[in-house]
């Protein structure tokens, strides 16, 4: 499980991305454009270079700009009830 983060104001070029790139990955949108998280089983860079944050041809500039990729193994906070339920279901999958 990842945490994708905008890091500047590209959280739209983000979601163009990861809607372009994660078609058969389960992903969350998170709420003002914070972020996504993202349901996947490869490695930070793997989903870096799919998602086209990284992996550029040698002189190719990036077009989404920084985004922080940042694994997790559990959770704790304050949110929509809809996020939630969300990572509960991926996680008991243990998938």
């Amino acid at each position: 499980m990842y945490q994708l983060t905008p890091l500047l104001d590209n959280a739209e070029l983000l979601k163009a991305a990861v809607v372009a790139a994660i078609q058969e990955i389960d992903r969350y949108e998170l709420p003002n454009n914070a972020g996504w998280l993202i349901h996947y089983k490869g490695t930070s860079i793997e989903l870096s270079i799919m998602i086209g944050i990284t992996g550029q041809a040698k002189g190719v500039l990036p077009t989404i700009g920084s985004v922080l990729i940042v694994p997790f193994t559990s959770y704790y906070g304050r949110a929509s009830t809809a996020m939630w339920e969300w990572l509960k279901t991926r996680f008991e999958s243990g998938a």
